[in-house]
């Protein structure tokens, strides 16, 4: 029982979300959604920085998120967000949408049952001690600007909708000193079940704009 209390202490001491993963807003989070409506966390951004670090997002067709709004070629203002609005899927795809695989992991038989008690004893310690919104299910979205080669975000926010408009501060000051420069937008798209991502992340190619007044 020491041990057992040891490992608890560790649990609830620690934690796996990166000392980087923070967003500049957060879009419907689950302070902010509806009841019983899709939301966002911090949980779940960590988990899209830490699949970054792992080389597993990707671009598989018909799987990342069509931008809409900005139309491609249109200059981006450095004083006024636009409006944000992106389909979840190209609109050209026809396939039914990805819903979460709902399977269950099986345990090999050969564990004994003290062992599969403390594992998932464990999860749950760790996952209550991180999280102070309940587990995220359904589809989040990345969100990020980035200067043309560049790989560390002007401007970043986590949503749990398809469409937004930058607060105007935090977006002035993104831009500031970028007039004339061409910047990336980039919407990194996952499935999550219970917490974890079950599909993706899925990127969409990056769509470039100039920064003008």
């Amino acid at each position: 029982m020491a041990g057992l209390a040891a490992l608890l202490f560790c649990a609830c001491s620690s934690s796996d979300t990166p000392a980087e993963a923070t967003a500049d807003e957060f879009i419907q989070d689950c302070d902010s959604a509806p009841a019983g409506g899709a939301f966002t966390s911090d949980e779940a951004l960590a988990d899209f920085i830490n699949a970054e670090a792992s080389g597993k997002v990707t671009s598989e067709a018909c799987k990342f998120t069509e931008l809409v709004s900005p139309p491609a070629g249109q200059n981006l203002s450095a004083q006024t967000p636009p409006l944000i609005r992106f389909n979840d899927t190209p609109g050209s795809c026809a396939a039914a949408p990805i819903r979460p695989r709902t399977g269950v992991r099986r345990m090999p038989r050969t564990r004994p049952a003290y062992s599969r008690l403390l594992e998932a004893l464990l999860a749950s310690v760790i996952r209550n001690a991180q999280a102070h919104c309940a587990a995220v299910n359904g589809t989040n979205y990345y969100f990020k600007i980035l200067p043309q080669g560049g790989t560390t975000p002007l401007y970043t926010a986590m949503l749990s909708v398809t469409s937004f408009t930058p607060d105007g501060a935090k977006w002035q000051k993104a831009m500031s000193g970028r007039n004339g420069q061409t910047v990336n937008i980039v919407i990194e798209r996952a499935v999550f079940l219970r917490g974890d991502i079950n599909q993706g992340p899925f990127a969409m190619q990056p769509v470039n704009f100039v920064v003008g007044q």
